[in-house]
């Protein structure tokens, strides 16, 4: 983790939302209803895009019930 989160890595923005509030990264979707946020898919334990393709897939599982 440490090195994506380095300058030039694709995280390197995490350490610097909002004022260190947040943290920001890959596998994290939110589940909108009517143009309202109202929960969220959060998946971690892969690689960013394995955690984001994931996440998507639980998205649109969730959205069909």
């Amino acid at each position: 983790f440490v090195p994506m989160v380095q300058p030039g890595g694709d995280l390197f923005a995490v350490g610097s939302a909002h004022a260190g509030r947040y943290v920001v990264l890959p596998g994290g979707l939110p589940i909108e209803i009517d143009g309202h946020v109202v929960g969220a898919v959060g998946v971690s334990g892969g690689s960013g895009d394995q955690d984001s393709a994931i996440a998507a897939t639980a998205l649109e599982a969730a959205t069909q019930a």
